[in-house]
């Protein structure tokens, strides 16, 4: 039988709960918090029967449906008929509480029919059903404490419901208050003790859904849920209802989600679980990110049981393998389970985008990978308009997902580049996070999509965007763009002032101060200001123990690609790799990285080379180093000066394993060989398996000019004569257009060496000699450059009148004579005498700068004593210089450093150009002639016969031919003759001088 009943001014069919006519709408009001909500519920239940009210509302004209305002939303164009107000007494007496309890009931079966009839229905019918659900709120609120326990059950019930069916409702201040009343009533002794076990799961699933946690009653309901009686009346629903609302309240209650974990595993309750009470228990432990393994491994096993897993519909796989995965919880018989049952025909077609993401997610953070489940997935993305209905997570999480297991799929990422680039209001949706993700997928996976990073930047650079990156996601950001190799100055420029700022770096990790600093070392963009900050951060305190060996190689690897030389920063580095055991967490390629830096910064840290080389010869580690890594660590020795016999004997043994040599990148042999040669460590195997690796395959024809340069400058160092490869890095060197591509180093080193092996080849030293003379050129020669080409043309006795008069101009421009050492000079003044060329400009140049500033002083007795020698094989006779020689040569440290050929020498000069008087100073000063002859005499019989014995060895008769038995006081004379010096290689080096030069 229908009744009639009257509430708030509403007129209600029990049974119907329709209304007839809608009198009252609630006044639009600011959003109130739980504990508001809570405190009016309290006074409303502190107040004695009858004279619970609620505020006063403003009477509307139900007519006016379009004056109608959305409840949760205020709105200006809302404006009530009329002003009036009037006390609602909602007092029960009103009607049976059964009448209203069934009335919210039947209210919520309405909201749910209004909803699968489609948005017309709702349209239609959204008014009305606000002002029912307002009023009906407020009787919850001054109702509640009449109702007994299982009517409270189902209105709390009703009111989760009807809270999940309209959006509207969350926030709405009349829910705050129903909930804070329901929350305090059930809180009460008497109440809480009477609730069963399954009467309390129900009311933590309703709270939850709704929305709003009530701390005081979590706690309450939390100790009753311990009792050992409560428990058992539990069934597996009751279980998964509970973890479901504890998480979706973010329940601060650790210990009662534990204990009920404990009781669950030990009860075997487990066994009992559904599909869907294990997927809402994993969601719900995931979710508070409690991880309890024994009940994680019983839900496994669970999973597993025969015929379970097949119950599993697609939400409850995707949530369940989510879960797992957010616990960093792994079962190998689980994951393959898993994956079984979703490749089963058909069955990722009922996955929707939310479950196709986490399921995607779960086995990239799990690191399965499975190619067959991820082709279906990827198919199933591509579906036709399914890719149209990913949110913004979704997609970067399936990128992400695709990105991190390394599965390739260039026509999914041109899709979702495409759902991005073609939607500008789905681009704008990206949050900071799912920006980065997305971007970091695509250069993780090589795929460059140029319009994609644009539009994506475009999104970072958006006002105040930045902010709300976390320092991870910047660092990702600026990665994957220096990945990918966009420039894009101005968001790099953006990047750069977000992190500087003082509490971004302070909340950075270690790896992503130093990705961060590897993304704008490999776009080459210097930002001085952005490298001090992070050096400075580094260096700060103890942050430098929280880097592991990536972070430190990567950052100092940054570092050093800038040219940015921090001592501090790389000293706090280099102590880093000091601690105990912390260099043998290092990969090859992070030792690699490691020194390189510190060498190609010119930082010597003794410690650090130390363990470097220790760790390096240490059994076995050697064979993994990659080529690049070995050449770089010998290189980084040899730059540094430091010679470590072992590091090179257990490089060399790298090199020479089977097969090493032959992949070789001819950069990595050519350093390789200038490393060796740099230290002088002479190794033949090496060198003969270097030469021929370089005769192989026309591997030469590969090679740069600077590796050109640096082979032959090795050979020649070690003086290794290897004929065959000197004709093949010659023919290589007069290729066609070579010779063009030749800097003035790379030129002059390769001249240096063909004259120090003595490569008999005119035609080359006429191709280099033009390569020189050409235009301009020469104005990029420094002065050691200058030096090194005319003693090595003098060397090899190739006169070339042009080339000489281009040196001496270049030599002659203002302010380059300054920048030359004794050493240069030098080798230029003998390179003339050498030849015979007498340009009085250049030699009067030379004199006055040997004779400005003190210059003399800085000379060795023996650079004297070749300068002396060359002005008087020119027969120049600048009695400047020379007297500037001779009053040099009687200085005390002078006469006790000179050699007897010293003295010789500078006798000859003086003789020469009949300035005998002046030296009779130094000679008297000196040995007894008589000694000084006898002494020479002998040296120079000793140091003849080894370098006779050398040529010979060589097959060298022109070489042979050079070392003649004229003694020391002949000197002069065979310079005057235009003959070559009767001197020795050892004394050569000594005397006559060879270049410094490094590649």
């Amino acid at each position: 039988m229908l009744s009639t009943v009257s509430v708030a001014g509403l007129s209600f069919v029990s049974g119907t709960a329709q209304p007839r006519v809608a009198a009252f709408a609630y006044p639009s009001v600011t959003r109130l918090n739980t504990l508001r909500g809570q405190r009016i519920a309290s006074r409303f239940l502190a107040r004695p029967a009858g004279q619970q009210h609620l505020a006063p509302v403003m009477a509307i004209n139900p007519g006016a449906e379009e004056q109608v305002e959305d409840a949760s939303r205020p709105t200006s164009s809302s404006k009530p008929t009329s002003s009036s107000s009037q006390d609602i007494g909602l007092e029960v007496a009103w009607m049976g509480r059964t009448d209203w309890v069934q009335m919210i009931e039947e209210v919520v079966q309405k909201n749910g029919n209004a909803k699968a009839n489609g948005r017309r229905a709702r349209q239609a019918t959204q008014w009305h059903s606000q002002q029912e659900i307002i009023q009906l709120l407020k009787i919850v609120a001054v109702s509640t404490s009449k109702l007994s326990i299982p009517e409270a059950c189902r209105v709390a019930n009703a009111v989760a419901v009807l809270t999940n069916q309209n959006r509207w409702l969350r926030g709405h201040p009349s829910l705050a208050t129903a909930v804070g009343v329901l929350a305090l009533h059930f809180q009460q002794q008497h109440v809480m003790s009477s609730l069963t076990g399954s009467q309390a799961a129900q009311l933590i699933w309703a709270f939850g859904k709704v929305g709003i946690r009530q701390d005081g009653f979590i706690w309450q309901i939390g100790h009753h849920f311990m009792k050992e009686d409560v428990l058992q009346q539990l069934a597996a629903k009751d279980i998964s209802m509970t973890f479901w609302g504890l998480a979706k309240l973010r329940s601060p209650d650790i210990q009662f989600v534990e204990h009920l974990a404990d009781y669950v595993t030990k009860s075997n309750l487990v066994n009992h679980f559904e599909a869907q009470n294990v997927a809402n228990t994993m969601w719900a432990l995931a979710t508070l990110q409690i991880r309890h393994d024994l009940l994680m491994q019983s839900i496994a096993s669970r999973i597993l049981q025969d015929g379970v897993l097949s119950t599993f519909n697609a939400q409850a796989i995707s949530n369940t393998v989510w879960a797992f995965a957010k616990l960093d919880f792994y079962d190998a018989a689980l994951m393959r389970s898993i994956t079984q049952r979703t490749i089963q025909s058909g069955f990722l077609n009922t996955f929707r985008s939310q479950n196709v993401a986490n399921l995607v997610w779960a086995f990239a953070h799990l690191d399965t990978k499975h190619d067959m489940l991820m082709g279906n997935i990827a198919e199933r993305v591509l579906h036709i308009g399914f890719l149209s209905t990913f949110e913004a997570q979704e997609v970067s999480s399936v990128a992400w997902a695709f990105a991190t297991l390394g599965v390739q799929n260039e026509v999914l990422m041109t899709s979702i580049a495409n759902r991005i680039i073609e939607d500008e209001t789905f681009m704008r949706s990206f949050k900071s996070q799912e920006v980065s993700n997305t971007v970091w997928a695509f250069a993780t996976l090589g795929f460059l999509n140029n319009d994609l990073m644009v539009y994506l930047s475009h999104r970072i650079m958006e006002r105040d965007f930045l902010a709300t990156f976390s320092p991870q996601a910047v660092a990702n950001t600026a990665w994957a763009f220096a990945t990918l190799r966009v420039s894009s100055f101005e968001l790099m420029a953006r990047i750069s002032e977000q992190i500087r700022d003082d509490n971004f770096l302070e909340a950075s990790k270690a790896q992503e101060i130093a990705n961060v600093a590897w993304a704008f070392a490999t776009m080459r963009i210097k930002d001085q200001r952005l490298m001090d900050r992070i050096a400075q951060r580094v260096s700060q305190g103890a942050f430098i123990y929280t880097f592991n060996a990536l972070a430190v190689s990567t950052t100092c690897w940054s570092f050093a690609t800038l040219d940015i030389r921090n001592e501090k920063l790389m000293d706090v580095i280099g102590d880093r790799t000091l601690q105990n055991g912390f260099i043998q967490t290092f990969t090859a390629q992070a030792i690699a990285n490691t020194a390189w830096a510190f060498a190609h910064l010119g930082i010597y840290h003794p410690g650090l080379m130390s363990v470097i080389a220790k760790q390096t010869v240490a059994s076995g580690f050697v064979d993994t180093f990659s080529h690049q890594a070995v050449s770089n660590v010998v290189w980084s020795f040899a730059t540094l000066g430091v010679y470590d016999g072992e590091l090179f004997s257990t490089a060399a043994k790298r090199i020479l394993q089977p097969g090493f040599l032959s992949t070789s990148s001819p950069l990595t042999v050519a350093i390789t060989a200038w490393s060796f040669a740099s230290l002088g460590v002479r190794d033949e195997a090496l060198m003969d398996a270097i030469a021929d690796r370089n005769l192989q395959d026309n591997f030469l024809s590969r090679y740069t000019h600077k590796n050109i340069a640096n082979l032959a400058w090795a050979f020649a160092t070690l003086e290794y004569y290897h004929d065959e490869l000197i004709e093949a890095i010659a023919e290589r060197v007069l290729e066609p257009g070579f010779l063009l591509s030749f800097n003035a180093q790379a030129l002059t080193n390769t001249l240096w060496a063909i004259a120090r092996l003595d490569v008999d080849n005119d035609r080359l030293m006429l191709a280099l000699a033009d390569r020189t003379m050409q235009r301009g050129f020469l104005n990029e020669f420094n002065s050691q450059a200058v030096a090194n080409t005319v003693w090595a043309f003098g060397r090899q006795n190739f006169f070339n009148q042009r080339l000489m008069d281009a040196i001496a101009q270049r030599i002659m421009e203002d302010g380059f004579l300054l920048t030359f050492s004794p050493a240069a000079v030098t080798q230029v003044v003998k390179g003339y005498a050498k030849f015979g060329v007498t340009n009085l400009p250049l030699m009067d140049a030379i004199a006055s700068r040997i004779l400005k500033d003190g210059f003399l002083a800085t000379f060795s007795a023996v650079q004297v004593a070749q300068v002396a020698c060359a002005y008087a094989t020119l027969g120049i006779p600048n009695y400047a210089l020379m007297t500037g020689i001779a009053v040099q040569s009687m200085n005390l440290s002078f006469v006790n450093s000179a050699q007897p050929h010293v003295v010789l020498a500078l006798r000859w000069s003086f003789a020469h150009l009949g300035m005998n008087d002046i030296l009779m100073g130094v000679i008297n000063k000196t040995k007894p002639m008589a000694r000084v002859e006898a002494y020479v005499s002998e040296y120079n019989r000793q140091e003849i016969n080894r370098a006779k014995s050398r040529a010979r060895k060589r097959g060298r008769a022109k070489a042979v031919q050079r070392f003649s038995t004229a003694s020391w006081s002949d000197f002069g004379l065979e310079l005057e003759q235009e003959a070559k010096p009767s001197l020795g290689p050892e004394q050569a080096q000594r005397y006559l001088g060879s270049p410094v030069s490094d590649p």
